[in-house]
């Protein structure tokens, strides 16, 4: 089945911001345009190009994100998916944007290599191109509440993805899967154990069990057990695998 071309209009703080990230997305085959950051620019762009997502920057020139997302809300009843961007990663802020109407909160500096994925994960979500294995464990980490721009985000992705292709790597975490993933990003496998312990950390910081819920499916009989790095990884692998295997009926 033909996919099918995903809109994205960026609002960055600069124009040669919104440039940069653009030019990556299109590499993804994204099709990306840039608009000016001000309120006016922005509305009109979305009204008349009608994009599948809009990625925004949280402070616009003469208002904010979250002031738009209600303004657009208001106007229109199919909604583009917002992914909002800060230089302040907070956790206050990050609730007040996510209430507003965004679906993602992407702190900076982020990686637009990942913003593509997470792009393509929300766009998955209403229909687009339902057996991809990148963009399955992309919205499948995401709902557990790992963040994009930290560095365990990308090596548990890798990880997974890893497994995946290759399944003894589960039963040789320690020895072959940290080892290849720290080659994979010039790093050490010390680094990797402790980057992805972080990043699921963070997770359960964020959203705790729920996450974990939202993410594998089923509910967590100890809300206070955080599970482990293989553990996290081995649900990952089983429920993306389970997935694809109903997606091809």
């Amino acid at each position: 089945m033909k996919t099918k071309t995903i809109k994205t209009l960026i609002c960055e703080s600069t124009t040669i911001e919104g440039t940069k990230t653009a030019a990556v997305l299109k590499e993804h085959g994204i099709y990306a345009a840039v608009c000016d950051n001000n309120e006016e620019s922005l509305i009109r762009a979305i009204l008349s190009d009608s994009p599948d997502v809009v990625v925004v920057d949280l402070e616009i020139e003469d208002t904010d994100a979250i002031a738009v997302i209600k303004k657009v809300r208001s106007m229109i009843t199919s909604c583009p998916v917002f992914i909002v961007l800060s230089v302040i990663d907070n956790g206050f802020i990050e609730r007040q944007v996510l209430d507003s109407g965004a679906s993602y909160f992407l702190p900076k500096p982020y990686n637009a290599d990942e913003l593509s994925e997470i792009v393509k994960s929300f766009v998955n979500s209403t229909g687009y191109n339902g057996n991809d294995p990148e963009i399955m464990v992309t919205e499948l980490i995401r709902q557990a509440g790992i963040p994009a721009h930290i560095k365990g985000y990308r090596y548990i992705r890798y990880a997974i993805l890893e497994c995946i292709e290759n399944g003894g790597r589960l039963d040789c975490i320690t020895k072959q899967l940290y080892p290849s993933v720290a080659k994979k990003y010039d790093t050490t496998p010390a680094r990797v154990e402790r980057a992805i312990r972080g990043a699921i950390d963070k997770a359960w910081d964020r959203f705790g069990a729920q996450g974990i819920n939202a993410a594998f499916g089923f509910t967590v009989s100890n809300p206070e057990y955080k599970p482990t790095n293989s553990e996290f990884i081995a649900c990952a692998v089983d429920k993306t695998l389970i997935q694809m295997k109903i997606n091809s009926f």
